[in-house]
């Protein structure tokens, strides 16, 4: 029998009005729902801008496209678009390349500075919900011949802390330019840029057509490696990061000849590559000094003395816990995490005006937020004088270490870690160049009839002379050293130990290393045997 439902079996009645009745809130749990929302949430804000670049061949016919493409997750989500040659003109109004949700700048060819009337062009979309459109600065245009430039600096919603900011340098080089001059143009503009804001995380994007920047900027790195015209590569990005990014190649915009590259953020920031490490520090002040020094003071440290008598390490110990009991009453320790990128001078106080500032600036009061700036400026110049003062201070107890790496914290110094790569051509380059001298020497010896000797077997020869010479002088001050290494079973010197690759390299040891290498092959006089036959170059 089918059972019919009734209005009454899900009415439920409650005695408190509907106006005050509680809501039900709350959201799902789960750790996938949760995963979820962390990704919504970092979709705009990544470690370092997500790009999509290429040369688009005229920018406004492709803007229908290019509005429709924006739909995309992959295009919407893209922090940057950076594009080349798009032909726009100063009749072109800003109203016809502008796109929903982004900031554009752009860098019209100059006709007059580059001796062309077409073609060329920058511009670079910035993303309304990665970057504020008033945090948009641009930096440097230039136009010339062999050159179009366009640098734009960036602040967004979200940095990591060892970035100051973004800076963003679009690069276009025509096909018949001089890729020599173009590299300097862009090495100076980007040593000038890394000079002001050394900090700041850098990106070169554009069509670099024959030119690379491997061998002018050694320090910034080239992502694209996926054909981008044809079978060529020649729309690059380089950035002072090391695996920053991956690149993945899409359909090129409209008719273009160059396919569009998405770059794809993979930079780790600090923070979550190094782990917070945890120091314990007392924080003194000159009533815990004056309670410290009353603490000893109404000590009878001969009861202490006593029960040890002539047991000096006993009353050490017991000296080293009471004195340390003493400390931890008046000026208790306390355990606090250093996060590696935090600057050392970023101290508890200067914190603490920050969150001022923070808490102003959501009330909405402008002069208490101006007044808390001037106490953060205040606050980091006497935090900044008193990292100074420490890092004097091991100066002067020649801890030269812990000065080295306050130096380099100061500066931002940081080591080269890896090895510069390079092409084939370029180690045949560097091999002709530091072998000229060479090929010079084996011409001279077709002048003259006769083999010469190599520059590295007449050093060899002029080093082992020399150590030869000191054996046989008996006043020079290195024979005694020298000598007492002889082996009491051969005619060998035993190597002296070296704990420094500048001592590894230094002459005495590479002289020993070339003198163990000839034994036996070496006249009665203790020189190398002379082969004075001419020999004839066949």
């Amino acid at each position: 029998m089918k059972r019919h439902r009734v209005w009454w079996e899900h009415t439920v009645t409650h005695s408190i009005p509907a106006d005050l009745r509680r809501k039900p809130r709350g959201s799902k749990a789960g750790v996938k729902v949760k995963s979820w929302r962390a990704d919504q949430r970092r979709r705009f804000k990544p470690s370092i801008p997500s790009v999509m670049m290429g040369n688009v061949n005229a920018l406004a016919n492709k803007m229908d496209e290019l509005s429709a493409l924006i739909n995309r997750r992959i295009y919407r989500e893209s922090s940057l678009f950076i594009f080349t040659e798009t032909w726009l003109t100063c009749s072109t109004p800003d109203a016809n390349v502008e796109l929903p949700g982004f900031t554009s700048v752009r860098a019209d060819r100059d006709t007059k500075a580059c001796g062309k009337s077409k073609g060329g062009g920058l511009i670079v979309y910035v993303n309304n919900r990665w970057c504020n459109p008033g945090h948009v600065t641009v930096k440097v245009v230039l136009c010339c011949q062999d050159l179009e430039l366009l640098a734009v600096s960036l602040r967004p919603y979200y940095l990591p802390r060892e970035f100051s900011h973004v800076i963003v340098i679009g690069v276009y080089i025509p096909p018949r330019a001089d890729a020599a001059a173009a590299c300097e143009k862009i090495h100076s503009t980007t040593a000038k840029l890394q000079t002001q804001h050394p900090e700041a995380f850098i990106a070169i994007s554009g069509d670099f057509n024959h030119a690379t920047l491997d061998s002018t900027l050694p320090a910034f790195h080239q992502f694209v490696d996926c054909p981008t015209r044809k079978n060529r590569t020649i729309d690059l990005l380089y950035a002072n990061v090391k695996d920053a990014y991956t690149a993945t190649p899409h359909p090129p915009l409209g008719k273009s000849d160059h396919d569009l590259v998405h770059l794809q953020p993979q930079y780790t920031p600090l923070v979550q590559r190094q782990p917070a490490t945890r120091r314990s520090l007392r924080i003194w002040s000159p009533e815990a000094e004056d309670a410290l020094r009353d603490c000893f003071e109404t000590t009878d440290w001969s009861v202490l003395q006593s029960p040890h008598g002539e047991d000096i390490e006993g009353l050490t110990h017991c000296l080293t816990d009471y004195l340390n009991f003493c400390m931890d009453v008046v000026a208790p320790a306390r355990t606090v995490r250093c996060f590696p990128n935090n600057k050392p001078w970023v101290t508890r106080g200067v914190k603490a005006v920050l969150n001022k500032k923070k808490a102003a600036f959501r009330r909405g009061d402008k002069e208490a937020m101006k007044a808390a700036q001037r106490e953060v400026k205040v606050c980091l110049r006497d935090a900044k004088e008193s990292y100074r003062r420490k890092v004097e201070q091991k100066l002067q107890e020649n801890n030269m270490r812990e000065v080295w790496n306050g130096v380099k914290t100061i500066t931002g110094y940081k080591a080269k870690s890896s090895s510069e790569g390079g092409t084939l051509e370029r180690a045949n380059e560097l091999n002709n160049f530091f072998n000229r001298l060479d090929k010079l020497i084996r011409r001279a010896g077709s002048v003259v009839g006769m083999k010469l000797d190599s520059l590295v077997s007449v050093a060899e020869e002029r080093t082992l002379n020399k150590l030869l010479d000191i054996m046989d002088n008996v006043s020079h001050p290195l024979h005694t050293a020298i000598t007492d290494q002889r082996s009491s079973f051969s005619d060998r010197l035993l190597l002296p130990r070296s704990n420094t690759n500048r001592l590894k390299n230094s002459f005495v040891p590479r002289a020993i290393k070339l003198y163990n290498s000839t034994v036996g092959c070496r006249g009665g006089s203790g020189r190398r045997k002379q082969d004075t036959t001419p020999r004839t170059v066949e």
